[in-house]
């Protein structure tokens, strides 16, 4: 069962006992009322608590996540610039060694430097996709908890018309 089904199954048994109040005006109903009102207090507190742990569990997973994406293009970025490096190095040292000496032709030269260009492109392409759904997710779990709050206080206000 999960978490928002228990918080609904005991939403709805509050409601229930409420519902069979004693109907007494005597001490014994200022009693059910105390302790349906306790109930209600403790379950609007503890979808609360666990709407923040949700928000903060998704939050983390996020982080971490992004975190090994940015490792894994850390290490294509780094690729990249090892390779940027020696085509430097190669356009530096041009009159010491010649293209014959590197093994590469003019047209494998020019294809990497394509490749480099469009790999690092796509990588700040997908950082930049990232960061626009790590937003959006943290969006989503802030409205959540949000809707959460809303639909308790919703409930506790219907209690209340109905007492």
């Amino acid at each position: 069962m999960s978490a928002n089904m228990f918080m609904v199954q005991c939403k709805d048994a509050i409601s229930s006992l409420s519902g069979l109040l004693s109907q007494t005006d005597g001490q014994l109903k200022t009693h059910q009322e105390g302790v349906i009102f306790v109930l209600s207090h403790c379950l609007k507190q503890t979808c609360d608590k666990y709407s923040r742990t949700k928000a903060l569990h998704v939050k983390q997973t996020l982080e971490q996540h992004r975190l090994a994406k940015l490792s894994s293009h850390r290490n294509a970025v780094d690729k990249i610039r090892n390779m940027e490096q020696v085509e430097q190095y190669a356009k530096s040292d041009q009159e010491f060694v010649s293209e014959e000496d590197l093994g590469l032709s003019p047209e494998e030269l020019q294809e990497l430097e394509l490749e480099n260009q469009s790999l690092y492109s796509e990588l700040t392409a997908l950082s930049s996709e990232v960061q626009n759904i790590e937003g959006t997710v943290m969006e989503i779990s802030r409205l959540q908890e949000i809707f959460t709050e809303k639909v308790l206080t919703q409930s506790e206000q219907i209690f209340e018309l109905h007492r």
